[in-house]
C-alpha cells in the first residue's frame, strides 16, 4: 500500500514537474571505455622499457626442459636461449612455439657444423659460405618476431691459428650482418657476446675483437661464480661477479658507444658453497641487478658442464632462484584486476571503493572509469577509493577499476553494482539503502557520525552518505505532501472536474438568453 501511494505520488510529482517545463537527466547509452592495458613495451631491439628480460638456457634445451624449468620457478621465461651448429635448420618449430607463448628466442650461431666441421672466420669473411648465411637470413626474415642472434659466442677462445684473427672475425661478423640486412631481416637484435674475463691481456682481445658500434646492438658478458671449481678465485657475491666487465664496459674503454648499449649477461652460473650461498647469492642478484641498471637481460646456463650450474643443487639454491625471479626488477607481469568493487552515491557523484590488486612491483595508479559516459579519474596507488563528480543526477552508473605499475595495466575489474546520484546531501533515513537500484546488491553506507540526523538547518558533514532528494528545490516538500494526501487528491481532483463542468452550463445558459 505505501509503495502504491509512492508510486502515485512520483506519478503526480512527475506530472506537476512535466507542466512546469522541467527537464530530468536522461540517461544516454554512451560507451565505456574498458580496454585491457597493454603488455610492457620493449623497443626495437628488445629493451625493456623498466628493469631487465629474465631468460635461461634449460638444458637439454628442448620444449620438455623449458616447461619443466617454469614450472620449477613458477614463471614463464622472457628469454629461451639456444646454440646453433652452422648447418641447423632454424628457427625450429618448438622455437616458434616457445615466441607465440611470449618468449624471446636468443640464438647463438656457431662457426662448427653438427658433424664437428670447422668454419674459419675468413672464409666466412670471404663469402665461401654466402649461400648458408642468405638461407639463414631469409628464415629469421621469415620468423616475424624480434629475435637475438650471437655469432660464434666467447670468440676470444678461438683466437690464433690459418683464418682465427681477430680482424678475419670482424669482416666476417659483418659480412653477415650486412647479408642480413640485404634480406630484410631487420627483426634480428645483434649481440656480441665474450667471457668478460677482466684480466689486462683479455680485455686487449675485446677491444680487438669488437665489430664497432654500428654492428653490435647489444654487448654481452658470460659472468661465473666459480669458486675453486676449476678456478682458484675463491667465493664472490653475484654482484663481485659481474662488477668488473660491467665498469669496463661502461667507463668507455671498449668504445664510447658500447658503454651506452644495452647488456646481457649471456650466460651466468654459481656453484654451490657453504650451507644457503648459492641460495643468498641468487637473492643477491635480485638485489644486486637495479644497482646495475645497464644489465637488460640476464640468461642463466642451467647445465652441469665444468661446474655443477644448475639452480637444483639445493633447495636453498632453488628457494633463492625462486625468489630472484619473483622482484619487480625482472618480473613483468601485469598486476592483477582490483576486486570487491563498490560505489555508493552522492549528489552529483560517487564514491567508488576496491580491494587492492595483486602486483609483484608496486601500483603507481589506479583507474576509476564509469559506465556509461565513459568518464575516468585516477588515484595514487596507496588509495583504495575514490570521488567521482560531475555525474548527472538521476542515471545509474556502474564503475570499474584498474590497476598500472611499470609493467602496464592490468584489465579493469568486474563491475559495480548500479548507483544513482540524486540531488544535494541528507543524511539517511534510519534502515535505508538509498545507494542501490533496485535488483543490484546494495553498498552498505558508512555508519553516520549523528545517527538521529543533524539539527534542522544543520548541513550534513562531509563523508556521511547522502541521501538522494528530489532534483528540483523544493520538490522533496511537495513529494512528501503529495504522498501523505494522495488519497483526498483524486475527490479533490473530481471536485474540482464537476466544478468546471457547472460553471460551463451557466455561462452556455446565459448566453443562450
Amino acid at each position: 500500500m505505501a509503495d502504491a501511494r509512492r508510486a502515485a505520488a512520483g506519478l503526480l510529482l512527475a506530472l506537476v514537474l512535466s507542466a512546469a517545463g522541467t527537464a530530468m537527466p536522461a540517461s544516454g547509452a554512451l560507451a565505456s571505455t574498458d580496454e585491457v592495458g597493454a603488455s610492457p613495451p620493449l623497443s626495437a631491439a628488445l629493451v625493456p622499457t623498466h628493469g631487465a628480460l629474465w631468460g635461461a638456457w634449460a638444458y637439454s634445451g628442448g620444449a620438455s626442459a623449458v616447461a619443466s624449468f617454469e614450472s620449477t620457478i613458477n614463471r614463464r621465461l622472457d628469454i629461451v636461449h639456444q646454440y646453433h651448429a652452422w648447418n641447423d635448420t632454424w628457427p625450429t618449430s618448438t622455437e616458434y612455439g616457445w615466441a607465440a607463448g611470449g618468449r624471446i628466442i636468443f640464438g647463438n650461431i656457431s662457426a662448427r657444423t653438427t658433424n664437428a666441421g670447422v668454419l674459419t672466420w675468413s672464409a666466412i669473411a670471404a663469402g665461401t659460405y654466402d649461400a648458408q648465411i642468405d638461407a639463414m637470413a631469409s628464415r629469421l626474415n621469415s620468423f616475424g618476431r624480434y629475435i637475438f642472434v650471437s655469432f660464434d659466442q666467447e670468440p676470444e677462445s678461438r683466437l690464433g691459428g690459418t683464418g682465427f684473427a681477430a680482424a678475419d672475425y670482424i669482416k666476417a661478423s659483418r659480412r653477415i650482418h650486412d647479408r642480413f640486412d640485404a634480406r630484410g631481416a631487420a627483426n634480428v637484435v645483434w649481440v656480441w657476446n665474450v667471457a668478460g674475463s677482466t684480466s689486462s691481456t683479455d680485455l686487449a682481445r675485446y677491444k680487438s675483437l669488437y665489430p664497432g658500434d654500428g654492428y653490435v646492438d647489444w654487448v654481452a658478458w658470460d659472468p661465473y661464480n666459480w669458486n675453486t671449481c676449476i678456478h682458484p678465485y675463491g667465493w664472490r657475491t653475484f654482484d663481485q661477479t659481474v662488477a668488473g666487465f660491467y665498469n669496463w664496459l661502461a667507463g668507455g674503454h671498449l668504445t664510447a658507444g658500447a658503454a651506452g648499449k644495452p647488456y646481457m649477461l649471456a650466460e651466468y652460473g654459481s656453484v654451490e658453497g657453504g650451507a644457503g650461498a648459492k641460495g643468498q647469492w641468487f637473492r643477491g642478484e635480485g638485489s644486486t641487478l637495479p644497482n646495475r641498471p645497464r644489465i637488460k637481460a640476464v640468461v642463466y646456463f642451467n647445465q652441469n658442464k665444468d661446474c655443477n650450474w644448475p639452480i637444483s643443487t639445493s633447495g636453498t639454491s632453488l628457494a633463492g632462484f625462486g625468489a630472484a625471479g619473483q622482484t619487480c626488477w625482472v618480473n613483468r607481469a601485469r598486476p592483477s584486476a582490483p576486486t570487491s568493487v563498490t560505489a555508493s552515491a552522492g549528489s552529483g557523484g560517487a564514491t567508488v571503493r576496491w580491494a587492492a590488486a595483486k602486483s609483484v612491483c608496486p601500483i603507481s595508479v589506479y583507474t576509476i572509469s564509469a559506465s556509461p559516459g565513459g568518464k575516468q579519474t585516477t588515484v595514487s596507488g596507496k588509495s583504495l577509493s575514490a570521488s567521482m563528480t560531475a555525474l548527472a543526477n538521476g542515471t545509474d552508473y556502474t564503475f570499474a577499476v584498474r590497476a598500472s605499475s611499470v609493467n602496464g595495466a592490468s584489465g579493469w575489474s568486474a563491475r559495480s553494482a548500479a548507483v544513482t546520484p540524486l540531488g544535494t546531501a541528507q543524511n539517511p533515513s534510519p534502515g535505508s539503502s538509498p545507494t542501490a537500484r533496485p535488483g543490484a546488491s546494495a553498498t552498505p553506507a558508512p555508519p553516520s557520525v549523528n545517527p538521529s540526523g543533524p539539527p534542522a538547518g544543520v548541513s550534513t558533514p562531509t563523508g556521511i552518505e547522502p541521501r538522494p532528494v528530489g532534483a528540483v528545490t523544493g520538490g522533496d516538500s511537495l513529494a512528501k505532501w503529495l504522498e501523505s494526501h494522495v488519497a483526498a487528491i483524486p475527490i479533490a481532483l473530481a471536485g474540482l472536474m464537476v466544478f468546471g463542468l457547472g460553471i460551463r452550463l451557466v455561462t452556455s445558459r446565459r448566453r443562450r438568453g
